[in-house]
C-alpha cells in the first residue's frame, strides 16, 4: 500500500467517523430540546350531574387556547394540555360552568351543578336566538292564525 491510498484510507475512515459523531449529536440535542417543548400531557376524567349520573357532550376546554374536546355519551373524557398547571373551563348548556386548575393531576372527577337557566323560553333559530312568545307569533303567522 502506497502511502497515497493510506492517507486517503485514513482520512476517509476519519471524515466518516466525524460526520457520524456529529449526526449523532445533533439527533441527542435536537430531540433533547423538542422533547420538552412538544411533550403533551394526558387529563382524562369525568364529567358528571349532581346526582352522579355522566353527562354528554360536556365542553372541556384549556383557559386562552384552542385546545378542547367533549365528553362521551358516559361523561369520560381524554385531553392532552402542554402544561400540569393549565386551567380547564368545563362548560354545558343547562349547568354553571367551572374552571378547574390542574396542578398536575391528570385524572378529574368534576360535577357540575344544574343552573339558573330557562331553557323553554329561548328558541334557537339558524341565525340567532329569539324568545318564545316571538317564535309562536311568528309561527301563527306563518300559519295564517
Amino acid at each position: 500500500m502506497n502511502p497515497k491510498q493510506l492517507f486517503l484510507l485514513l482520512y476517509v475512515n476519519h471524515s466518516a467517523k466525524w460526520f457520524l459523531k456529529q449526526f449523532i449529536l445533533f439527533i441527542l440535542i435536537f430531540f433533547g430540546i423538542t422533547s420538552g417543548t412538544f411533550s403533551q400531557i394526558k387529563v382524562s376524567g369525568k364529567i358528571t350531574n349532581e346526582e352522579g349520573v355522566g353527562l354528554s357532550q360536556v365542553s372541556i376546554a384549556e383557559k386562552g387556547k384552542k385546545n378542547g374536546t367533549i365528553t362521551s355519551e358516559d361523561g369520560s373524557f381524554i385531553l392532552s394540555v402542554n402544561n400540569s398547571k393549565t386551567l380547564l373551563v368545563v362548560s354545558s348548556v343547562g349547568f354553571i360552568s367551572q374552571e378547574i386548575p390542574l396542578n398536575g393531576q391528570t385524572a378529574l372527577a368534576v360535577s357540575l351543578k344544574s343552573g339558573n337557566t330557562k331553557l323553554e323560553e329561548v328558541v334557537v333559530v339558524g341565525y340567532g336566538t329569539q324568545k318564545k312568545g316571538h317564535a309562536y307569533r311568528f309561527r301563527n303567522l306563518c300559519e295564517g292564525n
